[in-house]
């Protein structure tokens, strides 16, 4: 297939950037709901394909939008990252009008370039490894617009961008298909947890017995009683990304809040003990946050269908109760946002497990813990079987996505999907 090459530049028909503006230069403050307001987007919230930390967008009123968004993004713009982090890219496919806030601004393609192949080739290893060779900073690592626009770009005709573009994008799609459904899933098993052992609304709890505000065949158990833990490893640099060796989960994995982040796991090739694997279903917790938010220190998730060890920011907790309805208790039932209140430290939060031994959680009857662990688990197995299913979707377009911007694949001759 026929290339072509020029630099960016060439490619870009306009730059929205309001970079220095904030809610405080413009005479407003920052809205304090989202209702009748329009999400104000930073670097933070961009990861490439994806947002991310959806609680931390902030909001701004349809006055100050006004006044700050002179010029509007559109779906089929593409946001771009500066810095903290730099060079992570998304695709604009909306309508919904947005607030460009800190360290993040967006290019609009020429109409003879199709924007979706843009931005997939922006997405790619070799645009990215030229991005970062353009970067400067050494503490905080970003580039300048006109360095950007400088790197260099390749394309093939405008039906062959069409075509490859779409063959990725159908990728993501069912990506996205399949994280709607995992998003669904999630919020049916929070629904039932909080249903059952928040509102106390449970099969049979019309005949149960209340005292002091709790069914009577509850009771408080300490941290201790019911729960043991196994620290993780400590590793040296050496140790891990090797190209051989065993899945590390380390505290990349702890998502913001509580929840398994997969695309975290490193590799490690040092010694172990049998306290520190971890398996499908076993159950760990942040004791680091290298924030003050307190996201990860006290949180927790399940592993995934994989076999691995866990590094020293988490422990292993071990259980007679069910590790799912334990999952569900920290997670959902807010014990997890109380632990970490126990963490201290002025840049790194460290949570002593020992600190938190004596705390008490109120534990339901056996029977009802069964009962709940017998509608959760499939719903469990379910959200893995379709992250599996991302997996491999995302390894398929991964290794697509050179070939098809290199040329090597062509997709000349063929229709458009």
């Amino acid at each position: 297939m026929e290339m072509n090459f020029t630099n960016l530049g060439a490619l870009v028909d306009t730059i929205i950037d309001y970079r220095g503006k904030t809610p405080l230069k413009l005479g407003g403050v920052w809205a304090e709901t989202p209702n009748q307001n329009y999400r104000a987007f930073s670097a933070k919230n961009i990861k490439t394909g994806k947002i991310v930390q959806l609680d931390e967008i902030r909001y701004v009123s349809p006055e100050l939008y006004q006044k700050w968004m002179k010029q509007e993004i559109n779906r089929g713009d593409i946001l771009i990252t500066s810095e903290a982090p730099f060079g992570q890219i998304f695709y604009w496919d909306s309508d919904e009008k947005i607030v460009l806030s800190q360290r993040l601004f967006a290019v609009r393609i020429k109409p003879e370039f199709y924007d979706k192949y843009a931005y997939y080739y922006m997405t790619s290893s070799g645009f990215q490894g030229e991005m970062k060779a353009r970067s400067t900073g050494s503490t905080v690592e970003g580039l300048r617009q006109p360095a950007l626009l400088r790197c260099n770009f390749a394309y093939p005709k405008y039906e062959s961008q069409k075509k490859i573009a779409t063959i990725l994008w159908n990728y993501d799609q069912l990506i996205e298909n399949n994280n709607k459904r995992i998003q669904l899933l999630e919020n049916m098993a929070e629904s039932l947890y909080k249903e059952w052992f928040i509102r106390f609304r449970f099969p049979g709890h019309e005949t149960i017995e209340f005292k002091n505000g709790i069914p009577n065949d509850w009771e408080y158990k300490k941290f201790k009683e019911i729960i043991s833990y196994n620290r993780g490893i400590s590793y040296s640099s050496e140790e891990i990304d090797c190209i051989d060796g065993l899945n590390l989960i380390n505290l990349k994995n702890i998502n913001s809040y509580g929840g398994f982040r997969r695309d975290g796991i490193k590799t490690y090739n040092g010694k172990y003990k049998v306290q520190h694997i971890v398996k499908y279903k076993d159950l760990i917790m942040g004791v680091t946050d290298m924030t003050q938010d307190r996201r990860t220190v006290g949180h927790v998730a399940l592993i995934p269908d994989i076999e691995g060890v866990i590094s020293a920011d988490l422990i292993r907790l071990d259980s007679d109760i069910n590790h799912v309805f334990i999952y569900c208790l920290f997670r959902y039932g807010f014990y997890s946002t109380f632990f970490s209140q126990f963490g201290n430290g002025a840049n790194v939060i460290h949570l002593k497990p020992e600190s938190i031994r004596n705390q008490k959680i109120l534990i339901p009857n056996s029977t009802l813990i069964n009962m709940f662990a017998k509608y959760i688990e499939p719903t469990i197995d379910e959200i893995e079987k379709l992250n599996k299913k991302n997996d491999l979707l995302t390894k398929q377009r991964d290794s697509l996505l050179p070939r098809l911007m290199s040329g090597k694949l062509s997709v000349e001759g063929k229709e458009a999907i």
